[in-house]
């Protein structure tokens, strides 16, 4: 496994060159990622993420499920200019795989819509035809020349508002091939719709989980394996490159307590350029590093310390039923301080249990 795990990393850089040119924030809405419990830990998940947010994480993930589950989540972010809408639900007997299927949306509504007719074209005597003692078009030329120039106005009454969205619809079959190796892989697709533009687009994510020991894991990821074509109506195109996740996990549990202590640390490649709080000096590749610490007592109460690929911090708490998970989470950090801080609230059912609990209440 070691060896396959080094020859997969070595095909992908190689592979780098041929990636070089993707847009650098054609798929930023997805990189937020999905889950309370996973944003909360700075999306170090890639060997540790819920089976209910594996379809996005990492499809091989979704070899554990053992239930048929739910999952909503809200988020606002940058002082709820952002909003953020999460589903997903997770099938866990589909022949002999496990079946993940999600919903992600982002939205950014009443923006406001400044048209030429919401410009008081009047010129600099601040008088239109109509006006008592319009003295006609000003001598300078200003008037009716479709500019805001110097004495004229915006009739806010005739601003309107539009909205933009960003969507991915998720579907993902995860797979044992024994009891260590899991492999998994999502087909998503991508809508965008800004004011009177749309696009559309379609790609491939891939995923592996290997249990090293009872208590260790290791995991990895390729999202857009082939390259991701988001397809304008207005004849634009933008392409999102492949990346690469890899993560691993290590569950340390204290009997006596009982306490369970998962630290977990994940490496982030991307081949479009050079960004921000990159750790190479590539023009090519783009890598970073992230960081999660869960601390879980009795399976009942959990807390959570995260940083994420942009060095944002994010802290978050759960709390566990057999029938229902609340999960509440909170980032900060410079893009946060500066843009407003960031609130999550997710609810995961067992719907399983949900059913069995109102059949044998009827």
């Amino acid at each position: 496994m070691k060896y396959i795990f080094q020859a997969f990393i070595i095909f992908q850089i190689l592979l780098a060159p041929l990636w070089a040119f993707g847009d650098k924030y054609a798929n930023s809405f997805l990189k937020t990622g999905t889950g309370v419990r996973e944003i909360s830990l700075g999306g170090s998940v890639v060997a540790a993420a819920d089976a209910s947010t594996a379809f996005y994480w990492n499809p091989a993930l979704l070899s554990g499920i053992k239930n048929l589950t739910g999952r909503m989540m809200h988020a606002e972010e940058f002082a709820g200019v952002l909003n953020l809408d999460h589903f997903s639900i997770t099938i866990p007997n589909f022949k002999d795989y496990k079946i993940g299927i999600g919903f992600l949306r982002s939205s950014v509504d009443n923006i406001p819509l400044v048209k030429e007719s919401s410009l008081m074209d009047i010129g600099n005597d601040g008088l239109a035809p109509g006006d008592e003692n319009y003295p006609g078009p000003d001598s300078d030329g200003s008037e009716g020349n479709g500019k805001m120039d110097r004495g004229e106005r915006l009739n806010f009454g005739k601003i309107g508002k539009f909205g933009t969205s960003e969507s991915a619809f998720f579907l993902a079959a995860g797979k044992s091939f024994s009891k260590k190796l899991s492999l998994g892989i999502s087909l998503k697709g991508i809508s965008k719709n800004l004011y009177n533009t749309s696009a559309l687009g379609f790609g491939l994510d891939l995923g592996a989980v290997y249990q090293v020991t009872d208590k260790l894991n290791i995991g990895a990821s390729v999202s857009d394996f082939t390259t991701t074509y988001l397809f304008w109506n207005d004849g634009e195109r933008e392409i999102i490159a492949p990346e690469i996740r890899t993560g691993v996990a290590y569950r340390l549990i204290i009997k006596t307590i009982p306490l369970s202590i998962t630290p977990m640390a994940g490496f982030n490649m991307t081949f479009d350029g050079r960004k921000n709080n990159s750790l190479t000096g590539s023009s090519i590749l783009n890598a970073k590093a992230t960081f999660g610490l869960e601390m879980n007592f009795k399976n009942l109460l959990a807390f959570r310390f995260g940083r994420d690929e942009n060095e944002n911090f994010h802290i978050g708490a759960g709390i566990s039923t057999a029938i229902t998970s609340l999960n509440y989470g909170f980032s900060l950090g410079d893009s946060y301080s500066q843009l407003g801080n960031s609130h999550q609230i997710g609810l995961v059912f067992n719907l399983q249990e949900v059913y069995t609990l109102i059949k044998n209440n009827l």
